[in-house]
């Protein structure tokens, strides 16, 4: 909401987007990154100033900035994604508790916390990873102008410095809010 008015508001030069986050939804970041990028489109600058942390969503969402500015030791990039499950029957039968539900077909209730993963289902989870990763990837690479290659070898969940960030090229410049400003 503050890009799309800072975007509808003719008396702002330029943005300056500080973003200190280990991540999140895929989903929501994407449309973070979008209202960056429709901003930018927009004619509005788009500086982006990571804090301590840009890992995973923190950095998808400001990848289309004009430009990135990391201080030396920020923790950038975990370009990957990942998906966590819970799995608590055991617990759920200590407590007694019981669950029931009912199913519109075989993969329906997959997420569920009441059973791992079927084989099948590791199938459809693993193919939703990929295809959510090579997305993540190409819009990287896109964005900041790099190879699937350059990608590649500062992604895989990698952590890294903002100096190596920088060198990477998924950060532009070092220094704190003040550069970025």
């Amino acid at each position: 909401a503050a890009l799309r008015a800072a975007r509808r508001d003719r008396s702002v030069r330029a943005v300056v987007f500080r973003v200190d986050s280990r991540g999140g939804s895929a989903v929501a970041s994407d449309v973070i990154r979008r209202e960056v990028a429709l901003t930018r489109e927009a004619g509005t600058p788009v500086v982006a100033s990571l804090g301590d942390i840009a890992g995973s969503g923190g950095y998808y969402i400001v990848m289309d900035a004009d430009a990135i500015v990391a201080r030396p030791g920020t923790l950038t990039g975990s370009i990957g994604v990942y998906i966590g499950k819970p799995v608590l029957a055991g617990l759920m039968e200590r407590l007694g508790v019981n669950n029931e539900s009912v199913d519109g077909g075989a993969h329906a209730a997959m997420l569920g916390p009441d059973r791992g993963f079927s084989e099948s289902e590791w199938e459809r989870v693993n193919a939703a990873l990929d295809h959510t990763y090579t997305d993540f990837t190409g819009k990287v690479a896109r964005a900041r102008g790099l190879s699937d290659e350059q990608v590649d070898a500062v992604a895989r969940g990698r952590i890294l410095t903002g100096r190596d960030a920088r060198d990477g090229g998924l950060v532009d410049d070092l220094g704190g809010l003040p550069a970025a400003v």
